[in-house]
């Protein structure tokens, strides 16, 4: 069966604490198999896993892989105490000799590099994974049923112009040597009408033509 290089599937599902996820698989037309992931914060560490998911099952285009996850705490939010007190004390000092009276603020110390830090919760992924893999394969089977569909479509319009084409041909191949015929009649010479004749011989390119048809309709059949 046919199948259009371009598609787009989905699929979406809650995992583990309520969290929200949605995978996204669009393909274009590319030579080869090409897979482009747009991960969430942290989900770096599945790309090999989604790659070995959906790269099997795909033969050519290119895949734009987009994960969206809502409510996962993969990170909590941290504060280096001991920077910041290191930054306290120098902005102190820098007050007192250069005798400043600005008071800080806590934005202000929040603001300054590292004060706050994001921890990854490392245990998270591997929880994740086993709902993120359904979910993927939920996903590439609602993109390969888009590309079966979209092919369909592309096949019986292929066909429909591979009939045309071959109507022409028969067409062409039944008029010609009437027309020739005639036009030779119309030159003086036998040189003039040799001529003509040769120039007009077209039986090599209408073979081809018939061999191009025949193959193309080969392919079509075998879903190539």
């Amino acid at each position: 069966m046919l199948r259009s290089m371009t598609g787009f599937g989905s699929s979406k599902v809650k995992l583990l604490m309520g969290a929200k996820c949605c995978v996204e698989l669009r393909s274009i037309n590319h030579k080869f198999l090409e897979t482009v992931f747009h991960l969430p914060e942290g989900f770096s560490s599945l790309e090999d896993k989604i790659r070995k998911e959906i790269e099997p099952r795909i033969r050519r285009g290119r895949i734009n892989c987009l994960i969206h996850v809502a409510g996962l705490p993969i990170a909590q939010a941290a504060v280096d105490e001991k920077l910041l007190k290191s930054y306290i004390s120098n902005i102190h000092k820098i007050k007192s000799k250069f005798k400043i009276k600005d008071e800080l603020s806590i934005n202000t110390l929040l603001n300054l590099p590292g004060a706050l830090v994001l921890i990854k919760n490392d245990r998270i992924m591997p929880k994740v994974w086993p709902g993120l893999k359904k979910l993927v394969n939920k996903a590439v089977d609602s993109l390969l049923a888009a590309r079966l569909k979209e092919g369909r479509g592309l096949g019986a319009y292929l066909k429909s112009r591979l009939r045309e084409l071959e109507n022409h041909l028969i067409l062409l191949k039944k008029r010609l040597p009437g027309i020739v015929k005639a036009k030779a009649a119309q030159l003086r010479t036998a040189d003039e009408r040799s001529s003509f004749l040769n120039d007009t011989c077209i039986s090599e390119e209408t073979s081809r033509l018939s061999f191009h048809i025949s193959n193309f309709k080969h392919k079509l059949k075998k879903g190539s």
